[in-house]
């Protein structure tokens, strides 16, 4: 049988079969490739996220028609579009809010094709970490600047994408995006991670010593590193480092709480490494917390159990027999405050650190919703937005020059030896030492409106207002009062997806 086939004919066939597929794979007249397509999204160079300013796209499609294109401009917060067109004039109210554009592609034939979204927002500080004698700062693009003392990292080029920070008070240690970890400062106090940095991926949270750090990973294992006596070595422990969910840290160990509700400890059995002493009762475990030396864990049915250093809240047998219904506790160098659920509060610990407080001041100790401490005081949000403070008068625990200015409190930090109360309104009121009228840190009262949170590190604060900007006081050395925040100043437009 003759298979040959003319000239004539196959240039037919090649007509009528090749180049029509050519046409299809090179952008002809087929029909896959008339489909519109954006193929890219941003600002165009220059935008600003601005009051009275245009955010303007620059947007690429193939096969589309640029006059039909669908533009949907949205705000973090608001349900319908606040614009249809390329561009997007902002008013003052939503300069700090999250600003996404989706454009849909659509040709001529008025044929929709896919989308893309992208979501910008002003480039500002989003959160404050104090530690030591420093503070540094997550931007909202996810970068960092640093002020204050010995080591704050900012040059550090590692220091991009970062999710969350936590400090000994020496060192600093990062989480990226990524799970990731970066770490700076002192390095035989954690500052160096060499020697775990091929194990620290895949890290969720971050716990502190004085002088270590403890990596909790997704799959609930354990990285520690930094001084080995402060709880930096979890090596006798790690086998029973798993599915841990929480880490508590005192000056110098670790207590892991782990899903079943029992609990693991490493370190300097004099800081509370070694609970072997409690150890039959440390089960149906719900929350840990720590002294500088001990440690108290609040079991589900509301009782404690504590351990470590007897004389800074290791030993609770003085008010065992009031330690039920326990909601949470807090502590300062050296004794420890439990919240009851009928919002009485039982201390125990030295009384020098606030662990025995007196008749009169339990009396108002009613409705407690939360409490603060610094190093040797403690201070109590009631339900009316009061606040009632004991221990140490030279550290905060008399607040009896601001009692009056103490109404509608909605959140307290805490330095060394001082507090810092936001009011429902934005305002601020200071006491502690070092806080008194006519002190040089008392001037930044005035610029302390609209404030939406504070951060500390020993010995001064940052507070982040409303508008974005920065307000610190407290040493120079330790970051506070100062002169230039510029550096601390919103700027420049953040990438959010």
């Amino acid at each position: 049988m003759d298979c040959s086939i003319s000239n004539s004919a196959f240039k037919k066939l090649l007509a009528y079969c090749f180049i029509p597929l050519l046409l299809i794979a090179c952008g002809g007249s087929g029909q896959s490739s008339d489909s519109p397509e954006m193929t890219s999204l941003d600002l165009m160079a220059g935008s600003e996220i601005k009051a009275g300013e245009n955010l303007i796209v620059s947007a690429d499609c193939r096969y589309c028609d640029s006059t039909k294109i669908r533009y949907e401009w949205k705000v973090k917060g608001i349900e319908q579009a606040v614009s249809n067109e390329e561009y997007y004039r902002i008013p003052a109210e939503h300069v700090l809010k999250e600003i996404s554009i989706t454009a849909t592609a659509v040709n001529a034939g008025g044929v929709e094709g896919n989308s893309i979204t992208r979501t910008y927002a002003l480039n500002r500080i989003k959160e404050i970490i104090g530690g030591g004698d420093s503070f540094v700062a997550i931007k909202t693009d996810g970068t960092v600047v640093g002020w204050g003392g010995y080591g704050y990292g900012v040059n550090n080029s590692q220091l991009t994408n970062i999710q969350s920070i936590v400090s000994t008070g020496f060192a600093f240690a990062a989480i990226k995006t990524d799970g990731s970890v970066v770490t700076w400062g002192a390095p035989e106090l954690g500052g160096d991670s060499s020697a775990v940095f091929n194990r620290l991926n895949g890290v969720q949270t971050i716990s502190t010593a004085v002088g270590a750090f403890a990596a909790i990973k997704a799959d609930g294992s354990v990285v520690t590193w930094g001084r080995y006596s402060s709880g930096g070595n979890s090596s006798l422990v790690s086998d029973q480092l798993t599915d841990v969910r929480f880490i508590s840290g005192s000056d110098s160990a670790f207590a892991a709480l782990r899903g079943d509700g029992s609990v693991v400890t490493w370190g300097d059995p004099e800081y509370g490494g070694d609970s072997s002493g409690v150890a039959d009762q440390l089960f149906d475990v719900r929350s840990i917390s720590a002294t500088a030396h001990a440690f108290a864990a609040i079991k589900s049915d509301g009782s404690v159990v504590t351990w470590g250093g007897s004389s800074e809240g290791g030993d609770s047998r003085r008010v065992a027999d009031q330690l039920s219904d326990v909601q949470s506790i807090s502590a300062t160098y050296g004794a420890f405050a439990a919240i009851k659920t009928d919002g009485s509060v039982v201390t125990w610990g030295q009384t020098y650190y606030g662990g025995n407080h007196s008749s009169a001041i339990n009396d108002k100790l009613t409705s407690v919703q939360s409490i603060l401490s610094t190093h040797a005081a403690f201070a109590a949000i009631k339900a009316d937005g009061s606040v009632v403070t004991w221990g140490r008068s030279f550290d905060g625990g008399n607040s009896s020059a601001v009692e009056d200015k103490l109404t509608n409190v909605k959140s307290i930090s805490a330095a060394y030896s001082a507090f810092a109360a936001i009011k429902e309104d934005g305002s601020v009121v200071l006491w502690g030492y070092t806080f008194s009228e006519g002190d040089d840190n008392y001037s930044v009262v005035d610029q302390l409106m609209d404030v939406e949170s504070i951060s500390a590190n020993w010995r001064a604060f940052a507070a982040k207002k409303a508008d974005g900007s920065v307000v610190t006081w407290g040493p120079y050395t330790s970051g506070g009062l100062l002169s230039d925040t510029s550096k601390l100043a919103p700027g420049g437009i953040a990438i959010l997806k």
